[in-house]
């Protein structure tokens, strides 16, 4: 069981990773947009900018501070959301996992780090780990039947779903096994 657990953690992590970044637009395909130049776009570049997690969090703590109203805020907790993954920090994690569904609630990768972290966390809430997940797969399904959203190509939308099939499909079973 617990070699099958740490399975399922690596596929998650390595089916998620490349979708973390790829979430730029607002799930109702109105791209999120900053104007280049201002504080509020440099304080964004800041977080790209980052070398380490710790100055990636800082920064985006910093930003949330300063500009909590912003259309790209939900940007913020995703990439966020990556770091607190990679240290496997359930707590935090699910901290900004709310933040971010709050704001959009079918950010997919929000979705998938909160189900991951409420079946993970050092005291499990099964049914909330379902509830997300069930979620996910919900939003998958729906993109399915939109078509490519800004920036994507036809061949790009389908392979993005499809790498997001692998992520979802397999933790969905594994948190209705729980």
């Amino acid at each position: 069981m617990t070699r099958r657990m740490a399975t399922l953690c690596a596929c998650f992590v390595l089916g998620l990773a490349p979708g973390l970044y790829a979430q730029d637009a607002k799930s109702n395909g109105a791209p999120s947009k900053i104007t280049a130049g201002t504080p509020e776009d440099k304080a964004f570049m800041a977080i790209k900018r980052a070398m380490t997690p710790e100055e990636k969090i800082e920064a985006a703590l910093d930003f949330e501070k300063r500009f909590p109203q912003s259309s790209v805020l939900s940007s913020v907790y995703t990439t966020m959301l990556g770091i607190y993954l990679q240290k496997n920090d359930t707590a935090k994690l699910v901290e900004v996992g709310e933040k971010a569904v709050k704001l959009d609630p079918k950010n997919l990768t929000a979705l998938l780090a909160l189900s991951r972290g409420y079946a993970l966390s050092e005291a499990p809430d099964v049914e909330k780990a379902k509830s997300f997940a069930e979620k996910a797969a919900a939003v998958l399904a729906e993109w399915r039947t939109r078509p490519p959203q800004p920036g994507y190509s036809e061949t790009e939308w389908r392979d993005y779903l499809k790498q997001n099939d692998e992520s979802v499909g397999p933790w969905v079973e594994y948190v209705k096994a729980l």
